[in-house]
């Protein structure tokens, strides 16, 4: 399933600039399995669809919502687990500070491991390349 989820989402990252594109999410994603080796209660599963659908539907690229919503509608879990998608991401995004709170450890888990792909020299290239991307 991750692999297939991996596959779909490809295109529409390739489709962002350069600061969110598919390496931002194998970064992201190689930051929460170092942190998932240190959170064996976390639900592993979870924290990786996450990572691999937070920013389908990025405000800063579209409206809506609605790409996120049919990807995660068509993944084969329950709606338990589809809602706990959806709250993850909806509390990755800093949002100027007004993200929702991070409620669960998968929750905490992944918006850490974005955050951790904000900083430092990779952080500053991102913020270089979101820039010229809007011609600022």
């Amino acid at each position: 399933m991750i692999e297939n989820v991996k596959e779909a989402v490809k295109n529409i990252y390739n489709q962002f600039d350069a600061s969110h594109d598919f390496q931002h999410i194998e970064r992201v994603l190689q930051n929460a399995e170092a942190i998932l080796a240190t959170e064996p209660l976390a639900d592993a599963e979870l924290v990786r669809l996450a990572v691999l659908l937070h920013d389908v539907s990025d405000k800063k690229y579209t409206d809506s919502k609605d790409t996120e919503n049919q990807l995660i509608n068509t993944l084969p879990i329950v709606d338990e687990k589809k809602d706990h998608i959806r709250e993850i991401i909806a509390s990755v995004s800093f949002n100027g500070g007004n993200e929702l709170p991070a409620k669960t450890i998968e929750a905490k888990i992944v918006r850490d491991a974005d955050r951790l792909d904000a900083i430092g020299a990779v952080g500053i290239a991102r913020t270089f390349a979101y820039g010229g991307a809007k011609g600022r």
